[in-house]
């Protein structure tokens, strides 16, 4: 975490506000009690959380700036990207969102890169009267040895008001004065709205904002002795107007600056914290300069023609906060629907190669099938039906272990399919023979009732039938001769329906011969 303030120095009666430290205690305390709630009852949500926390570790800053300039050497800009870069504490640890934090500044002519972390921490603790016991476990002290400043966090309030009266600590037997102040939370937003009176007080301004149409603000405070005021909100979200007295006025997303020292030139701290006993001109980099000294002054940020922190100075300016959060959360995003559009892409793939694969097999199978099949002269067999087991049932049941073996992905091999549809054919072809057998019993028994039924009555189809009325001769010719032709059909007919059983009955070993050669 980091923290930068703006403007002029603050008087310490103006960082020790109680007004302020209670709205700041208020706020804390809220986001205290949140995340309490969160993690009792909402687990899923406490992860979430969690997700959040990683999603949003700090950047290098500048890590999409330029690369090289025309001459193929770094450019002012990439160089300028680089510097502040190596200016910015971009791994200091993450502390907790609900915790109270109070930023410690020390006065000139102490250097936090001389003495170590747990020495500093134990002096300021030694001055604020919190000493380390049980209990206090949850307590943080980091050291910022970029800007030269320490950062107390701590999730009780008593402790945190104890901090903010420090005022000096002792190192090594020698005494340093620090300024403290209480931080707003990490997750409220802050906006800036321009072209206030300058006579107007903070106490006049916080009565200027509240408004039903406005969001929930947490303070108001004017940057140093311009017209441009800060506006801390309750949560993150910073809107683009404000009403002020009734007015509406454009409220803008409040950017940090890179911290240059006006002392020594160099970037990353302020002047009421360098260590440096030399001093150089922030414009062309002249040590000891005079005050009527030729200067050509170069931007060390952009390489413009301009002393390097000056207001002008477009990369100056650092992105808030909330915009990169935004960022990684649409590059997170953009990552996942990468991730399932692939997955699908995939899964489709999959599917139609094991469909290409099953339709293979199909074909193979029915091509198999058709040339192992029966003869075209014999007559087609009726669908095959096991007992108990409807058709549609068998029916439905392949389309179940059709969309089983789909659904179970590359489970089932080739050989595995193969085998199925051998085993299949084999048992086809067995059901096949036993309802040959079974026709071939019936027909050899509907030829021998026949042959037992011509045989027991040989004259029965000869006898002529006895007419009631005789006709005349001619008719009663005619009729004799009609009675023949009907007594030969009646003949002829029996013989040819011996003559076809006959034949089917010689052809059936036959096809029995081509069904055991297919088996």
């Amino acid at each position: 975490m980091e923290v930068t303030v703006n403007g002029r120095d603050a008087h310490q009666e103006e960082l020790e506000s109680s007004d302020w430290v209670a709205k700041v205690s208020k706020r804390v305390v809220e986001l205290q009690e949140s995340q309490q709630r969160e993690r009792d009852g909402a687990t899923r949500a406490a992860s979430t959380c969690s997700g959040c926390r990683k999603e949003g570790r700090m950047m290098p800053a500048g890590f999409n700036g330029d690369k090289h300039g025309v001459s193929g050497r770094p450019s002012y800009k990439a160089a300028g990207k680089k510097l502040v870069e190596r200016s910015v504490a971009s791994h200091l640890p993450r502390l907790p969102n609900a915790d109270h934090k109070v930023n410690i500044r020390p006065k000139e002519g102490l250097t936090l890169t001389r003495h170590s972390a747990p020495v500093i921490g134990g002096a300021v603790r030694m001055a604020a009267g919190i000493l380390w016991q049980k209990g206090r476990e949850e307590d943080r002290i980091v050291v910022n040895d970029k800007q030269g400043t320490l950062i107390y966090s701590t999730p009780r309030e008593d402790d945190a008001k104890k901090m903010l009266d420090l005022n000096v600590i002792n190192l090594d037997g020698k005494e340093y004065e620090v300024n403290t102040y209480m931080a707003a939370p990490e997750s409220c937003g802050k906006g800036v709205v321009r072209g206030l009176d300058i006579r107007l007080s903070e106490r006049e301004l916080e009565l200027a904002f509240p408004h039903e149409e406005n969001r929930p603000i947490l303070g108001v405070r004017r940057m140093g002795n311009s017209t441009s005021v800060i506006i801390t909100f309750v949560d993150d979200y910073v809107p683009r107007w404000m009403i002020c007295f009734g007015t509406p006025m454009k409220c803008f997303l409040y950017k940090k600056r890179y911290e240059v020292c006006y002392k020594c030139g160099e970037l990353g701290h302020r002047s009421d914290v360098c260590d440096s006993p030399h001093e150089k001109c922030r414009g062309c980099g002249v040590a000891s300069p005079l005050k009527d000294h030729e200067c050509t002054p170069r931007c060390r940020l952009c390489g413009k023609e301009h002393v390097t922190g000056d207001k002008r100075c477009k990369e100056l300016f650092r992105t808030p906060y909330i915009v990169k959060k935004r960022q990684w959360e649409m590059k997170l995003e953009e990552a996942r629907e990468q991730e399932e559009r692939r997955k699908a892409e995939e899964g489709t793939q999959w599917h139609s190669r094991t469909d290409g694969v099953q339709d293979r097999s199909r074909r193979k199978s029915k091509d198999r099938s058709k040339s192992r099949g029966r003869s075209e002269s014999f007559p087609r067999l009726p669908p095959q039906e096991k007992p108990g087991v409807s058709h549609k049932a068998s029916h439905d049941g392949g389309e179940c272990a059709q969309e089983k073996s789909k659904s179970t992905g590359p489970q089932v091999s080739w050989v595995t399919k193969v085998s199925q549809d051998a085993n299949t054919e084999m048992i086809n072809a067995q059901e096949q023979n036993r309802i040959l057998q079974e026709q071939n019993a019936e027909l050899r028994k509907q030829l021998d009732e026949i042959k037992a039924h011509l045989t027991s009555k040989p004259g029965k189809a000869l006898e002529t039938p006895q007419v009631a009325n005789q006709p005349p001769l001619m008719k009663k010719r005619a009729k004799e001769i009609e009675i023949e032709e009907n007594h030969g059909a009646r003949i002829e007919a029996p013989e040819v329906e011996t003559k076809s059983l006959q034949s089917m009955l010689q052809a059936v070993p036959e096809q029995m011969k081509q069904v055991g050669n297919a088996i």
